[in-house]
């Protein structure tokens, strides 16, 4: 794609959008020319009636009460401050920019379950580990962002990172796995798969997904609008599933990502008349809307504690999924 999309934040920016695409009166169920989430164009993401906005890290804080998480965020506080020295330990090595120490009673930075994320954080910031990405054609209308080992290094430590956060605290009844899901969506004229890099399932049943993960080895800005495209489909295919958020439950569709070194928290609403223009039962004008928050950065400890303070909020807020 030639170009950075400008993704709609409000029904008149997709209108807008729509029109210059000759979209105005698509329906999802009744276009064709689906590709996989990793490859969709933006006609895809336009007929999906997804609306996007973009907030600093800082202002879910604010929003906090707007997804029912300002009831969890003292107790997500109290978890991390209580028997837990391996998290501030963790933050310390942070701060020091310091390497892995040696084990034993004289190792000054004893991080435990956090030792294996923060390395692997280390080898994220490791600058050698750089992938490149190409583009498609321009005349395609698609970005193909190429995998490299960059990328699982990128997963590996935010998976790490969130399971060292959340395994052990007590009411957190769901855990982080990376298991790569397959989720897929159907439609009347066409369907298409979405290929999710981990996901928070519950520890009964580990078909139902509370949160999607996604990683890319690149920061945001090198593939914003494929990344972007990408994490809508997957949202798109997530609400099509039979175990999927129940509607009207506020901040319960949830990705968490990482893009090289930065971090995200896209948090939205199940709408069920948006399910219902899914679904084909409602040519509605409903618009599902993503709030995406970030960059948290993984060299900042202050951005890790606050980040990892609104992820544990969410995982005693979502408890089971029921």
């Amino acid at each position: 794609m030639a170009g950075r999309f400008k993704f709609p934040s409000n029904e008149e920016d997709w209108r807008r959008a729509a029109k210059n695409a000759k979209l105005e009166n698509a329906n999802i169920n009744e276009f064709r020319d689906m590709h996989s989430a990793s490859k969709a164009t933006v006609a895809q993401f336009l007929v999906l009636k997804i609306l996007v906005e973009e907030n600093p890290f800082k202002q879910l804080a604010r929003d906090a009460p707007m997804w029912n998480l300002d009831a969890f965020i003292p107790a997500a506080q109290h978890e991390l401050n209580t028997d837990f020295p391996e998290f501030w330990a963790y933050l310390r090595s942070v701060r020091a920019d310091s390497g892995a120490t040696m084990k034993g009673q004289g190792d000054p930075l004893q991080l435990g379950m956090f030792e294996i994320p923060r390395e692997n954080e280390r080898q994220v910031m490791d600058r050698k580990l750089l992938s490149s990405y190409r583009t498609a054609p321009s005349n395609s209308h698609q970005t193909s962002i190429v995998p490299t080992r960059d990328e699982e290094t990128v997963n590996i430590s935010l998976i790490e990172f969130l399971q060292a956060v959340s395994l052990k605290v007590p009411g957190a009844l769901s855990r982080w796995t990376p298991t790569r899901l397959v989720l897929r969506a159907s439609f009347r004229s066409s369907s298409y798969e979405a290929h999710i890099d981990g996901a928070l399932c519950a520890f009964q049943e580990p078909e139902r997904a509370q949160a999607l993960v996604e990683c890319k080895a690149l920061q945001r800005e090198d593939t914003e609008t494929q990344t972007a495209i990408q994490e809508a489909l997957e949202v798109g295919a997530f609400l099509q599933q039979k175990d999927r958020p129940p509607s009207g439950d506020p901040g319960r569709i949830c990705v968490i990502s990482q893009n090289r070194n930065e971090r995200y928290i896209t948090l939205g609403t199940v709408d069920r008349h948006y399910l219902n223009y899914l679904n084909g039962t409602d040519q509605t004008s409903r618009f599902l809307t993503l709030h995406r928050y970030g960059p948290w950065m993984i060299d900042n400890a202050d951005h890790l504690e606050n980040f990892a303070t609104n992820v544990l909020a969410f995982v005693l807020r979502v408890g089971d999924g029921r």
